[in-house]
């Protein structure tokens, strides 16, 4: 017989035992069954060698030389504007002012008009207006007493303890110039992204003037409004 035969028939008896051993591998529940418990456990239980966790090291920055973790680029002859901020003693006047009204020490002028940065004191009453431009009827959170505001260019600015705060458009232009005791309508149409149900509605405010706000600043004051940390009112300016 020759030696190629001889190989190939080896090789052929080689292939059925293993595939009759894969056979019986396969079709025996116990061994199969074994070999995928095992491999279940093993990964359940983290079975195996395992990498070492990763060492984390706690750094503060403010003791480290930046340097050493973050490169800077060069940057060379670039233009750089900053606006500058010039600050007058009639805006810090009418800082102390506004202060002092949020603290409610002020007193009552009642005579005058409204101009640009003197607070006052009004009351309003908003209304829907129908369609023909007459009144309607006053709607939910168009009314307000006793409230303490500025006009600062186009907008109207509300003082009170609780901060700053402001009206719809329309209002500062319609009350500059009125006097105290005086009763104005406003026509205000409410802009398309206002609220739901106040989007481009007409509406007319009835305001009125009580008081112009007038406040006294000196050294107790200036002591009261900073505790104590300022004694004098140039120390406070």
């Amino acid at each position: 017989m020759k030696k190629s035969t001889i190989i190939t028939i080896i090789a052929f008896a080689l292939g059925v035992v293993i595939l009759a051993a894969g056979f019986i591998l396969l079709t025996d529940n116990n061994i199969s069954n074994q070999i995928f418990t095992t491999t279940t456990t093993t990964i359940a239980q983290g079975g195996g060698e395992t990498e070492p966790a990763p060492e984390y090291i706690e750094y503060d920055f403010s003791e480290e030389n930046i340097s050493d973790w973050i490169e800077l680029g060069q940057y060379k002859g670039l233009d750089v504007e900053v606006d500058q901020v010039k600050i007058s003693d009639s805006d810090i006047d009418t800082q102390i002012h506004i202060l002092l009204c949020q603290k409610d020490l002020h007193s009552k002028q009642l005579s005058g008009k409204i101009t640009e940065n003197i607070i006052f004191n009004f009351d309003y009453t908003g209304y829907l207006l129908n369609e023909d431009g007459t009144r309607g009827e006053a709607f939910e959170g168009g009314t307000g007493t006793n409230q303490l505001a500025y006009i600062d260019g186009n907008n109207l600015v509300t003082v009170d303890s609780s901060g700053l705060g402001g009206f719809i458009d329309g209002f500062a232009q319609g009350m500059i110039d009125m006097s105290v005791g005086e009763t104005k309508a406003i026509k205000i149409t409410f802009p398309e992204d206002y609220s739901a149900t106040m989007a481009g509605k007409n509406t007319e405010f009835v305001v009125k003037i009580n008081y112009i706000a007038k406040t006294t600043f000196d050294n107790s004051t200036a002591s009261y409004i900073s505790n104590n940390e300022y004694t004098t009112v140039s120390a406070y300016r």
